[in-house]
């Protein structure tokens, strides 16, 4: 039937980004942002009327750690370690029928990812080989994927009270990607290690674009100014490795 018009709510403990028929949906970071997970938990909603095509659709989603259950200072899993995604897709029709898409134990997830490691603190690990495309398109083939379980207080490992948690709508402003910034200069202080200076501090994330074999490890690190050697100064950040690796997958026209 035709559609009126179509939403996404979705929340989950950890950060999580959600993807329709192949496409991300929202622009905003690390959703739902900073939350009090023993009282409340955010949403968002997202429009997604125009993701939605006729025929086969698919909905997934991934989830990491971020303050639910990645290092706070130096503690891990404050708020419990097993992660978990929850969504509603409301699709509402021209002839003013609806039909309702909520997450339950018929969907499949993996912990087989390209996500390997990630943490607020300490940085992400994305290994390009484990990339299986097409996750959340229709057709794909989860056959090597594992049925989901219901997140109760009894099935997975958390210390917060799932029966009296509420879900909330978000009121904070989300994080957004606000604007892309170049390198002024570029500095080799020894070989191999690459200084890449963007002429302000920032919060953000690097871009790279790369081209080799499969399995080359690239690592970043970030830092806020530089040794009188020229080397990056990281004393200041403590114990957070603030670091981020990414593994090739060999694709000889490069990969960003």
């Amino acid at each position: 039937k035709t559609i009126s018009s179509a939403r996404l709510y979705a929340s989950a403990l950890g950060i999580y980004t959600a993807f329709i028929n192949g496409h991300r949906v929202g622009s905003d970071k690390m959703a739902p942002g900073w939350t009090d997970y023993l009282n409340f938990i955010s949403y968002q909603t997202y429009d997604v009327t125009s993701l939605l095509a006729e025929g086969q659709n698919a909905i997934g989603a991934i989830v990491g750690n971020g303050w639910y259950s990645g290092r706070i200072l130096s503690k891990n899993d404050i708020y419990g370690k097993d992660r978990a995604f929850i969504g509603q897709l409301e699709i509402v029709y021209t002839d003013g029928t609806k039909d309702i898409v909520s997450t339950d134990t018929s969907w499949k997830s993996t912990m087989n990812g390209p996500y390997t490691a990630d943490d607020i603190y300490d940085g992400e690990t994305y290994d390009a080989q484990k990339e299986e495309n097409g996750w959340s398109s229709p057709g794909f083939d989860s056959s090597g994927w594992l049925k989901t379980k219901a997140a109760t207080n009894s099935s997975i490992s958390t210390k917060i009270n799932l029966d009296t948690v509420q879900l909330t709508a978000e009121t904070e402003e989300p994080v957004e990607e606000t604007q892309e910034i170049r390198p002024v200069s570029v500095s080799n202080p020894s070989s191999g290690t690459y200084i890449f200076d963007l002429g302000q501090n920032i919060a953000g994330a690097a871009k790279i674009s790369v081209c080799g074999n499969a399995g080359t490890k690239v690592k970043i690190r970030y830092g806020e100014m530089l040794n009188s050697d020229g080397t990056l100064y990281t004393a200041n950040l403590r114990t957070a490795k603030a670091t981020d690796y990414y593994i090739l997958k060999g694709d000889a026209a490069g990969e960003t």
